[in-house]
């Protein structure tokens, strides 16, 4: 009856917010009732009335303000944005050096309230999403300002500070190791070990041998001097969780309630901060519950290598989550690495404790470096398609269940398990489940740019690469997501025009992977294996973007017009060559410029979709309202890659 329960709450859940989210919530509920069958009704009861709070939170923040708001405390600071609390709303601040709200500032504010924009690329970081997971749906503009309390918390001044004492080429791996915070690099082994908690939970674990050898009646040491680091992350789940738990363990409760106690704990946390439930940590804090905590219960004494296959497993699933690709290494390295950033993060907090800065710290930091350049050179990746965490779960609990088999001897358990990973092992790699069964089109999101991938049957084709100034589009845009979907190679590249947010990303596309073919002169058909692509523009302008390919294609009897960077007059010549005059899908012309998508075209393709690429943040007023206007007034379908992201179609229907 538990279990229907909670089954029936998950699915309500889900089915309501339209998100998977309840998966990471499911197998926590399940564990407590499995090893807690006593306080069944005290955790049920929580769960509850969390799913309700969590639901409520959702609805109540994505709702417009009906009017702005005048008071405002800040709940959480970082260097570039603030996250301020109005009543039950949570806004996004923008902030400086000039303009710098600490957490627990009370602010008397004259604002007005705007909707979150921000520029974004497909597979790089979406900071829009980043803010919804933390219930932040809108933007606040503020004209002016007046302290009502000033925080004495001012920690990202004392941070800065301290960062500008170590050479540039070391703050990237000192604001990340102390700060969990980095600019202008990425680190991902430090990020995950730290956002996990189990980083922190070493250093704990390094304190309390330190402090137990050398001063054994100082049995608090640990949690005073890790106190004022908690703070610094006082935003983050898995730091919290950690310093509780360990606070907890500290007081020597009877074992069987400390699980019980964890669990309400969390769910308590949860009642008041909902969207924990979004963040990285909780994501990884409720797979290690699954994988380590549970499991231990179905077999009390795991072999050594059981556990070390285990953890394999676990941190596969983790690294593909984030990154969509394995280290098989990463068994061999994770868990020393961890340790040694967890000793040189203590040595940098007591450093910035005492505001010293010494040549020791310096030549720690430069080993770490060469260290950490040393660790990538070695450690090779898999690139995998992007698969779902249901399935990943699928395959850990597959090599589970064959460790099962082996510890009962149980050969017909072994055997079913090794049978079904081979089967789906060899059916992903084979490439089969999406591109080889399905077509479907891609328009991506490359900011002010075009590019949009074609796939049917074995046949990947790109028209147009997108192409920015600041940003190789190539290795930071397309080629993760091909890897993420599955595309390893590309039958060709057809470029429409030679403007340069059409073509720039095509030098590195063609250095960085495999392309076999770009496609610049114009034709009237193209044709690789079974996809076929027409070309309707004839005529030769003066204008570059008037000489773009307008292109055609079917999709499962779904039409698809592509137009380029056409203009009206190019519209009006290519609808005298059209043999169908009426296209499902229209991919406006010039991101939405006034100079395409005239009346009388839209009256003659009759659309029910317009997709429109374009940036959130492009200085030219794309799309332009008269555009939007003529779509909205013929009841098209408009979706767009600054608000949607990558827009993906297998057929008319969106």
């Amino acid at each position: 009856m538990i279990i229907f329960l909670s089954l029936l709450g998950f699915i309500s859940f889900t089915v309501f917010l339209k998100t998977w989210s309840g998966w990471f919530l499911l197998p926590t509920v399940l564990i407590s009732f499995y090893l807690y069958q006593q306080h069944k009704k005290i955790i049920l009861t929580l769960y509850a009335v969390m799913m309700v709070v969590f639901t409520a939170s959702l609805f109540i923040q994505q709702q417009q303000p009906s009017k702005n708001p005048t008071q405002l405390i800040i709940i959480e600071s970082r260097r570039t944005y603030a996250i301020g609390l109005s009543g039950l709303k949570r806004y996004h601040l923008k902030q400086d050096e000039q303009n710098y709200f600490a957490v627990g500032d009370v602010l008397k504010i004259s604002s007005t309230i705007e909707p979150l924009n921000f520029l974004t690329y497909e597979s790089t970081f979406d900071f829009k999403q980043y803010l919804h997971s933390k219930g932040v749906y809108h933007r606040l503009s503020i004209q002016s300002y007046s302290p009502i309390f000033v925080s004495p918390l001012r920690i990202l001044e004392h941070q800065q500070s301290y960062l500008v004492q170590f050479p540039s080429s070391l703050q990237p791996y000192v604001s990340q190791l102390l700060f969990n915070y980095s600019e202008g690099e990425s680190i991902n082994s430090i990020y995950l070990i730290f956002v996990s908690g189990l980083g922190f939970s070493m250093m704990f674990d390094i304190l309390k041998s330190f402090f137990k050898k050398f001063f054994p009646t100082w049995s608090y040491a640990s949690f005073l001097f890790l106190f004022p680091y908690v703070l610094m992350h006082i935003h983050r789940f898995s730091i919290v969780r950690v310093f509780i738990f360990k606070g907890i363990d500290h007081l020597h409760i009877t074992k069987p309630y400390v699980f019980s106690i964890k669990m309400t704990m969390i769910y308590l946390f949860l009642l008041f901060f909902p969207h924990v439930v979004y963040q990285t940590g909780f994501y990884l804090y409720i797979l290690y519950q699954f994988f380590f905590k549970f499991l231990v219960q179905v077999i009390p004494r795991f072999p050594l290598y059981y556990k070390t296959i285990a953890l394999w497993v676990y941190t596969s699933i983790v690294q593909h989550l984030f990154f969509h690709s394995i280290t098989p290494l990463s068994i061999i390295i994770y868990l020393p690495l961890s340790y040694i950033n967890s000793l040189l993060s203590l040595s940098l907090l007591t450093s910035y404790y005492l505001r010293f800065h010494h040549f020791f710290i310096n030549t720690l930091l430069s080993m770490y470096k060469a260290m950490m350049e040393g660790v990538t050179f070695i450690s090779f990746q898999i690139s995998l398609p992007q698969w779902s965490l249901s399935f990943l779960l699928l395959l850990g609990t597959l090599v589970l269940l064959f460790m099962l088999g082996l510890h009962y001897q149980s050969k017909k358990t072994m055997k079913f398990s090794v049978i079904s990973l081979v089967f789906i092992y060899a059916f992903h790699l084979a490439k089969i489940p999406e591109g080889w069964i399905e077509k479907s089109i891609h328009f991506i999101n490359v900011g002010q740019g075009d590019a949009t991938l074609i796939r049917q049957g074995r046949n990947n084709v790109l028209i147009d690469t997108g192409g920015q100034r600041n940003i190789d589009i190539a290795t930071a845009v397309l080629i993760p997501y091909f890897r993420k979907i599955g595309v390893h190679q590309l039958d060709a590249v057809i470029i429409t025009h030679g403007d340069f947010d059409h073509d720039g990303a095509l030098p590195s596309l063609t250095a960085n992977f495999r392309v076999k073919e770009v496609v610049r002169q114009r034709f009237t058909s193209f044709k690789i294996g079974s996809l076929h692509l027409f070309q309707w523009n004839h005529e030769y302008y003066e204008d570059e973007n008037d000489n773009s390919l307008v292109l055609s294609w079917t999709l499962n009897q779904c039409s698809i017009l592509l137009m380029g960077d056409a203009s009206i007059e190019v519209e009006a010549d290519v609808l005298t060559h059209l043999p169908n005059q009426k296209y499902d899908v229209l991919r406006i012309g010039h991101h939405g410029s006034l100079t395409s998508t005239s009346e009388v075209f839209l009256d003659s393709i009759q659309p029910n979709i317009a997709i429109i690429s374009v940036s959130a943040t492009n200085r030219y007023g794309h799309p332009h309202s008269t555009v939007m206007e003529r779509l909205s007034t013929r009841g098209i379908e408009t979706k767009r890659t600054d608000i949607d992201g990558t827009i993906v179609l297998k057929s008319c229907k969106i």
